[in-house]
């Protein structure tokens, strides 16, 4: 059992702090796009738009193919804009390459690794160019035109972002959200059978969803794991004592713009195992050569239920992302020894991402 746990628990933290790029980023992408050309036509997809303009693209590894055409001047020319790798997947991945392949294989496969230019200049001018001919040109143009297509991206980009953040931050009747649990600290002051436990760890991870039953009132149920590990490697052969906190909750909670509070019950299962034999783990040695060499203390290991009480807040940082807190006193233990009647709290900090669902539930 305590190998099980332990396992499903690294794999599991392994895999979400790994897969960086497929956290992190969405599938689709702003871009700014203008060229030299005065009321030039942009054409994408089969889609128009006048320059300069702001374009939503999907993540892929394809090359986006643009055309530039002028009616009044009768120019047209095709322009190919190649992706590359986000730096998430760069600094995410390769870092744990070996410790965590997995995650490294889930983003490889995912296309929101890949990113286009957040502006993309159409020069129409510089086919035939040189490179430092061509390098010359475009700083000359970002020069004579920094100012206003700099003001210009920037108001773009705000209007995208408000409009991108009022659609996720508004919320109605039918909604179904997807809560992605990230690591973020918790403490555990325990009362199990044995001595009292006053220990914290950052690594969890879990799954949620929340159900509008009303445009402002929403149902929660989330499971989650959740350990006193600091990091996935090292706390596995350090800690003396490694806890294990799987939970299932639900909750109700009430939403006020940016704001969210809840409460309901918490079902966990409390398993905690100390080590005698971790490295840095102290053991008893004779005070001198003529001692008789004792008995070494066997291993510690405990597994109970408990039946919580939740409380949790939380506050919308930016389209996607929350932070909040949550505490859980034990109200009932479910446990084999009549000794272990003392009341356990866990409470931390809480960070998820939220995304709705394009499905909508309706009664």
């Amino acid at each position: 059992m305590k190998k099980l746990l332990f396992f499903s628990s690294m794999l599991c933290i392994l895999l979400s702090i790994t897969s960086c790029a497929t956290f992190l980023n969405d599938n689709y992408k702003h871009v700014t796009v203008y060229s030299n050309i005065k009321n030039a036509t942009i054409i994408l997809n089969d889609s128009l738009y006048t320059s300069p303009a702001s374009i939503k693209v999907k993540r892929d590894n394809k090359p986006l193919k643009f055309t530039l055409k002028s009616d009044s001047l009768n120019l047209s020319k095709e322009f190919l804009i190649k992706s590359k790798s986000k730096g998430a997947f760069v600094w995410g991945n390769l870092p744990m390459t070996i410790a965590a392949p997995v995650g490294l294989l889930i983003d490889v496969t995912n296309e929101k690794r890949f990113e286009y230019p957040s502006i993309i200049h159409l020069n129409y001018f510089d086919e035939n160019l040189t490179v430092k001919e061509m390098r010359a040109a475009r700083h000359k143009y970002f020069t004579e035109n920094e100012d206003y297509m700099e003001d210009y991206a920037q108001e773009l980009r705000r209007e995208e972002r408000a409009k991108a953040f009022e659609k996720n931050k508004l919320r109605t009747k039918g909604d179904i959200i997807h809560n992605y649990i990230l690591p973020g600290l918790t403490v555990f002051n325990a009362r199990p059978e044995g001595p009292k436990m006053n220990t914290a760890g950052l690594m969890k991870v879990g799954y949620g969803m929340d159900y509008l039953y009303k445009d402002n009132m929403f149902v929660n149920a989330d499971v989650i794991l959740k350990t006193n590990f600091f990091d996935p490697i090292f706390s596995t052969i350090f800690l003396k004592t490694r806890i294990a906190n799987p939970e299932l909750s639900i909750t109700n909670n009430h939403r006020l713009n940016r704001f969210e509070v809840g409460y309901g019950l918490s079902f966990q299962y409390f398993f905690y195992f100390t080590s005698v034999r971790c490295i840095g783990c102290s053991s008893e040695r004779p005070e001198f050569a003529g001692d008789l060499i004792t008995e070494q203390k066997p291993n510690i290991k405990e597994g109970y239920f408990t039946l919580s009480p939740k409380i949790k807040t939380a506050y919308q940082l930016n389209r996607r992302l929350y932070v909040g807190a949550f505490y859980q006193p034990s109200l009932l233990k479910f446990s084999s020894s009549s000794n272990n009647t003392g009341v356990d709290h866990i409470f931390g900090i809480d960070f998820r991402f939220k995304a709705k669902s394009s499905k909508k539930f309706n009664q």
